[in-house]
């Protein structure tokens, strides 16, 4: 006999609470999910990007005056950690950054190899194409991994729905177009608002995966339960959500189980390679010999 499991892309219950001091304490908590665009994987995660590790590059929103004194939180913050040899970088190239919009520097004191500054006068208007100009130039230094901000989402009365779409569209762009050395790609978000509508995304999307890297790996890699937590000032609106995600959940949950007669005369390694094929489709295949 065999079973058939298809896995759920959600979690498979939810609990609400109004709690500020629990909402808090699990707002720091590394939420993260991945979604695959063409050969790159594309993670969203709560955190600083100051702080990031594990990555070649990170992305930094600036003036074209390339001062980090007065050209937001994120700027202040590298030159607080970085020092003056940033700044006297940066500054060595303001007509760079006039002329192209982004520019490759040093990352002293940090866990990456460099910064890519864009420039937040250009591409206001037009992130999609900074992004894309940013993504690019990590891909022509060699850059495996890139890790980014929510760039202008600490704007006032910033259209953070638009400024989604935006950076999204141009990272599917990229990931599709061709074959490159960027492959992974970090969008690091450290307001739980903005975390919230951007997490939004991955549910009703067709190339999200559920897990890391593990995603291919055996039969034991397989979560087994995931815990979701939901906090709502609106008791009606959290309670719409919870069930909108239990909807959800059911119909990527199916169970099947069917008595093939021929399957007797399959070796253990033909029946390994289904098993094996089965993960690759995110169908969890159970072989049962009654012999």
């Amino acid at each position: 006999m065999v079973t058939g499991e298809r896995g759920a892309t959600g979690g498979r219950g939810a609990t609400g609470g109004h709690n500020d001091k629990e909402r808090e304490t699990n707002s720091k908590k590394n939420f993260s999910g991945i979604i695959k665009y063409g050969s790159v994987s594309l993670k969203i995660k709560k955190g600083d990007i100051t702080k990031e590790r594990k990555t070649d590059v990170i992305v930094n929103g600036i003036k074209d005056s390339m001062d980090l004194s007065h050209s937001g939180k994120v700027c202040k913050t590298l030159l607080n950690i970085c020092g003056q040899e940033l700044q006297d970088e940066c500054l060595s190239k303001q007509n760079e950054m006039r002329s192209c919009g982004v520019v490759v520097t040093s990352a002293p004191k940090l866990q990456c190899k460099n910064i890519i500054h864009i420039s937040q006068d250009q591409f206001s208007r037009c992130l999609d194409k900074g992004v894309t100009k940013v993504l690019l130039e990590a891909d022509k230094i060699g850059a495996s991994t890139l890790s980014m901000p929510v760039l202008g989402a600490g704007a006032h009365q910033a259209n953070v729905e638009g400024i989604k779409k935006s950076i999204l569209g141009a990272i599917e762009q990229f990931g599709n177009s061709r074959s490159k050395k960027l492959t992974k790609i970090k969008l690091v978000i450290f307001d739980p608002n903005v975390l919230s509508i951007f997490m939004s995304h991955l549910a009703a999307n067709d190339h999200f995966s559920p897990s890391d890297s593990k995603a291919k790996g055996s039969h034991n890699d397989e979560s087994k339960k995931v815990e979701l937590k939901m906090y709502s000032d609106d008791e009606t609106e959290r309670s719409l959500a919870e069930k909108e995600l239990i909807r959800k959940c059911k119909l990527a949950y199916e169970e099947k189980k069917e008595k093939i007669d021929n399957l007797q005369r399959l070796t253990p390694q033909q029946i390994k390679d289904v098993v094996t094929l089965g993960l690759q489709s995110r169908i969890k295949v159970k072989y049962k010999n009654k012999n």
